[in-house]
């Protein structure tokens, strides 16, 4: 079993490294054990190879299960604009 720290993105590993997200505790086995390296670059290029990307249009919404789907976002250049809403 793997388990992930509350609303940890899996990114490059660069983007780890910072007061929030230790590229050590960030992602570990179930009893807290962090997985080796290579485990880690292998889900990442799992997860590249598996990304859908949607080329977002203005009026657009989009709608996620955060149980079915891991999601994040790729960088872009601001402004950034955020606009949410959680449903039950």
């Amino acid at each position: 079993m793997i388990s992930h720290r509350d609303k940890v993105v899996i990114e490059d590993e660069s983007r780890w490294e910072d007061a929030r997200n230790d590229p050590v505790k960030a992602v570990t086995f179930g009893d807290g054990k962090p997985l080796p390296a290579d485990i880690i670059h292998d889900c990442l290029k799992i997860l590249e190879e598996e990304s859908i990307a949607f080329p977002w249009r203005k009026g657009d919404v989009l709608l996620l299960d955060n149980l079915a789907v891991l999601h994040s976002r790729r960088s872009f250049n601001p402004p950034r604009r955020i606009l949410a809403s959680l449903c039950k």
